[in-house]
This record gives structure tokens, C-alpha cells and sequence, in this order.
């Protein structure tokens, strides 16, 4: 794993024990089970302690979702450093686009059986959901700077929460983790082309709603 440029030796060691873990859980989830899978098993099939898994994960729930930690860090980041003439609608599809095309093989495996383990157990699916709420979170942050007022004060929140629905149900953690469900496999979808069919709607929303944002 090479080192990410302004990453010192540290940072990318650290970096690695975490995506150790992540993969040697999710090998493991796969094989025998989540249930059946301990935390000591982990970290062993790691190389580390199992003190060393509770310095990087809480839980069995926030190892599994490890690249998804990875992926809304560079979102914050992206958000933070977006252009002045870039809106946070733009900035969210260019980071869904960018964190769907790496690794694809490694991303479809990884969605698949996350998809199964929400189906499964509940507590996974919420932990997933929760991740969402960050991203809504930070939706809204960026939008109400860039609306500065004005429109109603709802306007951030509310724009912030349709596009989260965009991206909630092209995710395995999202709607499509529920059992029962007859929508379309997650892998038969395109996140980004789900997300500028909602962007289309949303803007329309804010141009309706605050003319003078449009």
C-alpha cells in the first residue's frame, strides 16, 4: 500500500492496520458468519492485538464500514476545498463519481456482502444509516454557507436530506438492506446517475423555493 502524498510513515502505517483489519473482518464475515466471528479473530487474522482493533474500531458494526470512514473524510475534505464557483450539489456528485470508480471489483465485492449483513442484522443496516446522517450533516453545513441566508432557513437541511435519499438508495446500506425489498438489486444501479436525476429535481426545488438562488 503505497503512501498518500503528504502521508508520513506513521499515517500510512496506520492507515495500513486499518485496511488489515477491515479486510481480514470482512474475509472473515464472509466464512463463518458475523455473529460467529470474534473480535480476537480479527485481529489475529490481522497480525495485531485485539487492543489494537479497539484503537481503530468500536465495534464489529465500524469495522465493516471502514471504507466508507475513508471515503467521507475526502468528502469533508472536498467540501472544504471546493471551488468558489463549485455548489456543494456539483461537489457531492464529483466525489460520489470519484469513490464509485475506484477499485470496482473490490467495491462490488465489498457491497454485496455488506448487503447481505444489513439484511441480516439490523444493527448493521443502522450503523449504515447513521453514516448517512453524516453525510446529510455535512450537506447541510456547506449548503447553508453557500446560501447565506437566503431562502427559508429549512432550505440547507431540506435540500441536504433529498440528495442524501439519491445516495441512500443506490448504497447497500441503505432502503435496499431492508428484507423484503423488490427494488432493483443495488448492483443493477448507478449512483451517479440516480444522484443527477435528484440533483435535477433539487435544483428545481431551490430555484421554486428561493428565486434568487437559482
Amino acid at each position: 500500500m503505497e503512501a498518500r502524498e503528504g502521508e508520513g510513515k506513521r499515517e500510512a502505517r496506520k492507515r495500513a492496520t486499518r485496511r488489515a483489519l477491515h479486510e481480514a473482518a470482512m474475509e472473515l464475515f464472509a466464512e463463518r458468519g458475523y455473529q460467529e466471528t470474534t473480535v480476537a479473530e480479527i485481529a489475529v487474522a490481522a497480525g495485531v492485538s485485539p487492543r489494537t482493533f479497539f484503537s481503530y474500531f468500536s465495534t464489529k458494526e465500524a469495522v465493516i464500514f471502514a471504507r466508507v470512514d475513508e471515503s467521507l473524510d475526502l468528502l469533508v475534505e472536498q467540501l472544504a476545498d471546493r471551488p468558489a464557483d463549485q455548489d456543494t450539489l456539483t461537489c457531492l456528485r464529483e466525489w460520489l463519481a470519484f469513490i464509485t470508480e475506484v477499485d470496482p471489483a473490490g467495491q462490488d465485492a465489498w457491497a454485496r456482502l455488506v448487503d447481505a449483513l444489513a439484511r441480516a442484522h439490523d444493527s448493521i443496516a443502522a450503523y449504515g444509516v447513521r453514516q448517512l446522517d453524516r453525510i446529510g450533516h455535512m450537506l447541510a453545513a456547506s449548503l447553508k454557507e453557500e446560501f447565506g441566508g437566503r431562502g427559508h432557513p429549512t432550505l440547507p437541511r431540506i435540500t441536504a436530506a433529498a440528495a442524501v435519499a439519491a445516495v441512500a438508495a443506490s448504497m447497500p446500506f441503505g432502503g435496499l438492506g431492508v428484507p423484503g425489498s423488490d427494488e432493483l438489486p443495488w448492483a443493477d444501479r448507478d449512483p451517479v446517475a440516480d444522484l443527477d436525476l435528484a440533483i435535477s429535481f433539487v435544483r428545481a426545488g431551490v430555484e421554486a423555493s428561493a428565486p434568487e438562488l437559482g
